[in-house]
């Protein structure tokens, strides 16, 4: 009764996949979650009382209406406690600010949300002014990439492996949320 109008299952119960290829097999177990957390560039992995940590969450669809209860989410859990817990607390952070496309969204100090959230459209067409333009990418992966071709892990990385599954979760993402 309240899964349709509750936030929570939409964010992190995200439903089985139902899309199948020409093939008839599944193209993804389940339906991506309308959110990343993006860790920090530092590799950092222990904090001392008064260091800062930054990350960057992205917010797809409509997961975006869902902002301030992030906000909440993340200051009851700075509240409560995170990591390992000693004499039964676990190490206490606060939400100091939220900000998207380099404006404030949330302070701390003011206790709400300050600024309607600046939304961005992502387009493709910006990169494609020149089609005969040869250029040379590289990708660089900061988190672990665990991707299947052909039913097997490969150490290698195929250029076309990598489109594919970008390009499967692009669509994913747009078809769910």
């Amino acid at each position: 009764m309240l899964a349709e109008r509750c936030i929570y299952p939409a964010i992190f119960e995200t439903p089985r996949a139902t899309n199948l290829s020409s093939s008839g097999r599944k193209r993804i177990a389940s339906a991506p979650h309308p959110y990343v957390i993006e860790p920090p560039e530092d590799h950092k992995t222990m904090y001392k009382r008064g260091d800062r940590l930054e990350f960057v969450i992205l917010l797809f669809g409509k997961a975006n209406e869902c902002l301030p209860y992030f906000i909440y989410a993340f200051d009851q859990m700075g509240q409560m406690g995170i990591g390992k817990r000693i004499n039964g607390k676990g190490a206490l952070f606060y939400l100091e600010e939220v900000a998207a496309n380099e404006s404030v969204v949330y302070s701390k100090r003011v206790g709400k949300i300050l600024n309607e959230l600046p939304l961005s459209d992502l387009s493709v067409a910006a990169g494609l002014s020149d089609h005969d333009a040869e250029m040379d990418i590289t990708i660089t992966l900061i988190t672990p990439l665990r991707l299947k071709y052909q039913n097997s892990l490969n150490a290698d990385l195929p250029f076309h492996v990598l489109i594919r599954a970008m390009l499967r979760r692009a669509s994913s993402l747009l078809a769910h949320h």
